[in-house]
């Protein structure tokens, strides 16, 4: 039975774990979104989901406008997009709270 009881002990840290964690980045989540990163790829994401193609050139930023580009976070990027059209920023966060909690959920499994 010790067997049983170590599982059960690992899975309740594990969700513990998760919880908190998905608690954390939501309630902070404007400290976590403060990135203009998220904001490009949002917008990257919106462009895809427009025009049912991957960008091949840059054609949001001054700097580098027409150069060529790989958007190489592509599936991130219509899941932000996707997540910010259903609930703005508030759904951003919850799923940027959800990811760092499975990740801190797959860390504390398995330490």
């Amino acid at each position: 039975m010790t067997g049983a009881n170590d599982v059960m002990t690992r899975a309740a840290w594990t969700i513990l774990t998760m919880a908190a964690m998905a608690l954390l980045v939501f309630l902070r989540g404007e400290a976590v979104l403060t990135d203009p990163d998220t904001q490009w790829h949002i917008a990257t994401g919106r462009l895809i989901m427009e025009t049912g193609a991957l960008p091949l050139v840059d054609t949001m930023s001054h700097t580098h406008a027409g150069q060529p580009w790989i958007a190489k976070e592509w599936l991130s990027q219509l899941l932000l997009y996707a997540a910010y059209a259903l609930g703005g920023w508030t759904a951003v966060t919850a799923q940027t709270a959800l990811c760092v909690a499975a990740a801190a959920g797959i860390v504390a499994w398995r330490l």
